[in-house]
């Protein structure tokens, strides 16, 4: 099951995303409003997956097995107490500050880190920051980064069991090419209309 914490655009993009490369049988989702959690439903629609709301963020986190945050949350709104074997979770919604997180320490500490980028996360990931600052982790456990996990220099999930966290801090450069590969491959389908944006 796909667990969302926070319901508005952000929460709509990780669950298209998340439901073309896994087996999503049903979402659940928490958020402070209704209204928020009815325009995630509308718009995940045609996903033809079943949509739940839960009452708290600690009911998501009860029953999902891939969890996303998706909240720009200053205090921790996800408390890692609650973490399950096998869990994984995408902290995507706190902004780049020092002062920002959706997780707590103990989190932090519980799960196994990966980040886009270990400078970046030093300067910018609250949720890094804070857990370093309150004794719970230190820098070397912030230092696997995705990039490599994915080209197999670092190692990800070790086993069924293990937690593993996805602290996106975001950085410009992997969006610009990934914006360049989506425009090569629109513009070799014919998809799409190009502006000239220089003039």
């Amino acid at each position: 099951m796909l667990g969302m914490i926070g319901a508005g655009n952000l929460a709509v993009e990780h669950a298209f995303a998340i439901a073309a490369v896994r087996d999503i049988t049903r979402i659940v989702v928490w958020s402070r409003s209704a209204e928020t959690i009815g325009s995630f439903r509308s718009a995940t629609a045609t996903l033809g997956i079943p949509v739940e709301s839960a009452v708290s963020p600690e009911d998501v986190l009860a029953v999902s097995d891939i969890v996303c945050t998706l909240t720009p949350s200053r205090r921790p709104i996800v408390r890692g107490v609650s973490f399950r074997p096998g869990q994984h979770v995408n902290a995507v919604g706190a902004p780049p500050r020092a002062d920002h997180r959706e997780i707590d320490g103990i989190g932090m500490q519980r799960a196994k880190v990966v980040v886009d980028s270990f400078p970046t996360a030093v300067a910018k990931s609250g949720g890094v920051l804070l857990a370093i600052s309150e004794g719970f982790i230190t820098e070397d456990d912030a230092r696997t980064e995705l990039g490599d996990v994915i080209v197999g220099k670092a190692a990800g999930r070790m086993s069924d069991t293990d937690i593993t966290l996805y602290e996106s801090v975001g950085i410009g450069l992997q969006d610009l090419a990934t914006a360049e590969l989506v425009i090569e491959r629109a513009t070799a389908r014919g998809i799409g209309t190009s502006i000239n944006l220089s003039g």
